[in-house]
């Protein structure tokens, strides 16, 4: 397993300093949504990922995944 060495917060800091979060949900192809892809351009968006065991982490920017 490769260990990635990157900068981690909580996402209680993140939420203080970015500002409450909002849920986007996808009616559409990601490339057509006009919107998300403004937010994607300025560093807006944050995707929540949860791993098999359960624990949710977050990475900045849009990672599409299927499911």
């Amino acid at each position: 397993m490769k260990l990635l060495k990157v900068k981690t917060v909580r996402f209680a800091e993140v939420v203080e300093k970015a500002g409450r979060p909002e849920t986007h949900i996808l009616w559409q192809k990601p490339a057509a949504d006009r919107h998300l892809q403004s937010q994607i351009k300025s560093n807006r968006v944050m995707t929540i990922q949860r791993s098999e065991s359960g624990t949710e982490f977050g990475m900045v920017g849009f990672k599409q995944a299927k499911g």
